[in-house]
């Protein structure tokens, strides 16, 4: 029951982020420049392989681009309310969604703040790439693992005193393991706590 319960959810998860990604790209596409510019790269790239194209293939994307941006602004929202609700969605996923969004408003009423508006958006993404690499480094760093109950630790005679403990007495000591990088003990093997 309880697997088919977390299967559920990581499906949901999945789904969940992939609504957030489909925003962040939409919001994305929003923008004219953004298309202008998806166009001269597809006319570069088609240039070099020796096909040439007069006009703007994509051209007729900035007809739909305020839909495409008001889709992504309310998948945008959808995002918000499952994160706040469940917690199933990446922060930095959400914020680089809400970055792109916000760069890539096309109203031509808001046009004086464009620049702005890039500016803003451009920061709140390169600010959730930065949390992005910032988690990564933090969820990188090295540890030692105790290879019987297999209990994480930060240093290295942590790891071997608990391996040493663990062989010894099949057990774990809580004056060793307050030191350990969170509580996982095996699936295999369950140990006796003890404290001496």
């Amino acid at each position: 029951m309880k697997n088919k319960r977390k299967d559920k959810n990581i499906k949901r998860g999945k789904i969940l982020n992939f609504t957030s990604s489909l925003s962040g790209a939409m919001g994305f596409l929003g923008g004219y420049q953004v298309c202008h510019n998806v166009c001269l790269g597809i006319i570069a790239l088609l240039s070099i392989i020796g096909i040439t194209l007069v006009g703007m293939p994509l051209l007729f994307l900035t007809k739909v681009a305020i839909p495409f941006w008001i889709a992504a602004f309310f998948l945008f929202l959808i995002s918000l309310f499952f994160y706040f609700r469940n917690k199933c969605i990446s922060k930095n996923l959400l914020l680089f969604n809400g970055g792109i969004i916000i760069a890539g408003v096309p109203f031509n009423f808001m046009k004086d703040f464009f620049v702005y508006l890039w500016i803003i958006g451009g920061g709140i993404v390169l600010l959730s790439i930065l949390f992005f690499i910032k988690d990564k480094i933090k969820n990188n760093k090295k540890y030692f693992q105790c290879e019987e109950c297999k209990l994480k630790y930060k240093e290295k005679k942590w790891a071997e005193k608990c391996e040493f403990w663990c062989k010894k007495y099949k057990s774990c000591n809580l004056k060793i393991i307050k030191h350990a990088n969170g509580f996982f003990f095996s699936k295999k093997k369950s140990y006796n706590v003890k404290e001496n």
